[in-house]
């Protein structure tokens, strides 16, 4: 026997295998015919668009009606301009300055708990109070003779 035999054979083998299968039925989904709901909404929209035009029509009377009894007279007036623009300035100045000094204590209460957490010296961590002051001198923060004199007001006695 040669391969070209052994081939046919199994080919005939298969063939014949094939042959015994039964046919399975897949069953097919019914598929139910809706009605179409297009009518429904066609009559819905026109009921809205009636009960809409009927609204507009009995209704545009009265509103002409009400504007022709309550006519403006005065125009709104604008509030005074504040005459004195020298004074809001310099309170403006002075508003911008404290915020400035404020936002100066900020970074160094910052700064100098930033540098007591880095060396784990926690009694060194300053916090501000009500009034605006630092409960200690931030001494892990370098300031010249000057800046150390002048900073010293900003700390609570």
């Amino acid at each position: 026997m040669n391969i070209s035999d052994l081939v046919k054979e199994k080919m005939k083998a298969n063939q014949v295998v094939a042959l015994n299968i039964p046919e399975v039925e897949i069953p097919q989904p019914k598929v139910e015919k809706k009605s179409s709901n297009l009518w429904l909404w066609l009559i819905i929209l026109f009921i809205g668009l009636s009960y809409g035009a009927m609204f507009y029509f009995a209704t545009r009377g009265e509103s002409q009606q009400i504007i022709a009894n309550n006519p403006v007279d005065k125009p709104v007036q604008p509030s005074p301009i504040s005459r004195n623009l020298d004074s809001d300035i310099s309170y403006l100045k002075k508003a911008v300055e404290e915020l400035q000094h404020r936002q100066y204590l900020l970074g160094v209460i910052t700064n100098q708990n930033v540098a007591a957490l880095q060396k784990a010296e926690l009694e060194s961590l300053v916090q501000l109070t009500r009034d605006w002051l630092l409960d200690k001198f931030p001494h892990l923060i370098d300031f010249s003779e000057e800046g150390r004199k002048d900073f010293h007001k900003n700390v609570q006695r």
